[in-house]
């Protein structure tokens, strides 16, 4: 009795290398914007979290830790009793601009103080730049209001429930946006 081996030819095996190589072009985008949304996921939830540390020193003191547009790290003394380490991007070394005329320190977010009902540093906003369009995002900076400034209105700071990704920015659509570049999440207090 002869013993019969049965081997794959080369064509069975080409076939298989070939759907493996399809199978893996389709995922590998998909798991580059999960990783850009999840980072924007935890930049929401690292906001939150500075909103309720400077709330909560809000209702010890009376006033917010800071007056003017500044990198949330620069409040680390201030926000010390109330979070055990200051939150920094995801990325670590990005910057960007959107509060006051600096940008960012890179891997920081920014804070100000703004106007609401015409009182001077009645409120708050923090921003953190996003990687990808979707919930994360609800803000655009757009070239008709980059910034947001100590003296900008609190009730005029546009927060958008939808953003549409265009080739040039619209007349006064502050949703539309040229790039992901434009899109920034917001925290209001």
């Amino acid at each position: 009795m002869k013993k019969s081996y049965k081997w794959f030819t080369l064509i069975e095996m080409l076939i298989v290398i070939v759907i493996i190589g399809i199978l893996a072009a389709a995922l590998i985008p998909r798991l580059t914007g999960m990783q850009a949304r999840a980072r924007d996921a935890g930049r929401k939830a690292d906001l939150n979290q500075l909103g309720t540390a400077i709330t909560a020193y809000f209702t010890d003191f009376g006033s917010y830790p800071a007056t003017g547009a500044q990198n949330v790290s620069d409040l680390s003394s201030s926000l010390s009793p109330y979070l055990s380490s200051i939150p920094t991007d995801p990325l670590g070394n990005r910057t960007f601009e959107g509060i006051g005329s600096d940008n960012s320190a890179a891997g920081d977010y920014r804070f100000t103080t703004v106007q609401r009902n015409g009182i001077s540093h009645n409120a708050f906003v923090i921003m953190a730049a996003t990687e990808s369009y979707g919930a994360s995002s609800n803000y655009v900076v757009t070239p008709s209001s980059w910034t947001i400034d100590t003296d900008t209105e609190f009730n005029s700071i546009k927060q958008c429930s939808a953003i549409s990704n265009v080739g040039s920015f619209g007349s006064s659509n502050s949703c539309q946006t040229t790039s992901a570049a434009d899109l920034r999440y917001i925290y209001k207090n």
